[in-house]
């Protein structure tokens, strides 16, 4: 199952999905099939083992402060915020 939204509000509001991660696949994918090239044991498979660990940092850094924009958003605009727990395997079977 695909996520259309990120977030729906009990006002209807809609917050995307970010797309982040789907801008950065193209370039963590490069990294690593650089990395791979590389021979084992040499200094240039360090730096391109940093490199990619950079990468990830980035990408978990922009995901934790997306997290944290809608949740002030969030807390912002409500009293009160409740979190439902959806059981998508469930859903997806078939009747």
């Amino acid at each position: 199952m695909g996520l259309e939204k990120f977030l729906t509000t009990s006002q209807s509001e809609l917050i995307a999905r970010p797309k982040f991660f789907v801008e950065l696949q193209s370039k963590l994918r490069w990294l690593q099939q650089r990395l791979s090239k590389k021979q084992k044991g040499s200094k240039n498979r360090v730096k391109a083992i940093q490199k990619v660990a950079r990468l990830h940092e980035q990408i978990y850094n922009i995901r934790k402060n997306f997290h944290y924009q809608v949740a002030h958003h969030l807390c912002d605009q409500a009293n009160i915020i409740f979190a439902e727990d959806l059981n998508l395997k469930a859903m997806s079977r078939k009747i």
